[in-house]
């Protein structure tokens, strides 16, 4: 919620207001009040909101009906793509480190 409300600071208060002031004819310190408490209710409302609005999106049901719709072929070909990338930088810790154990024991004989 802090990104949000950062986000939507820099967006009303570091733009530009002389465009909307010189069209409505409206002091710039009546429009930078209006803009703040503008914000401070929006902000008000998406927080109080938010909660009932997750529960309203329903994501877990989302993301495991598109996981459940996925063919069973895509997800082993991806779990192997990954397994297999994995794979290799094990077997070159284990190729490096089995090298060390050897010049160890060679050192120490």
């Amino acid at each position: 919620m802090f990104f949000i409300k950062n986000r939507l600071d820099n967006f009303i208060f570091n733009r530009q207001i002389g465009t909307i002031q010189s069209r409505l004819n409206i002091k710039k310190v009546t429009i930078f009040k209006l803009a703040k408490r503008t914000a401070k209710y929006l902000l008000f409302f998406t927080e109080r909101e938010i909660p009932l609005i997750l529960t309203a999106i329903n994501i877990e049901k989302i993301i495991k009906n598109r996981i459940d719709s996925f063919p069973l072929y895509e997800v082993e070909d991806m779990l192997l793509k990954i397994i297999k990338d994995q794979l290799k930088y094990i077997n070159i810790f284990g190729a490096l480190l089995g090298f060390i154990i050897g010049c160890v024991q060679l050192a120490i004989r």
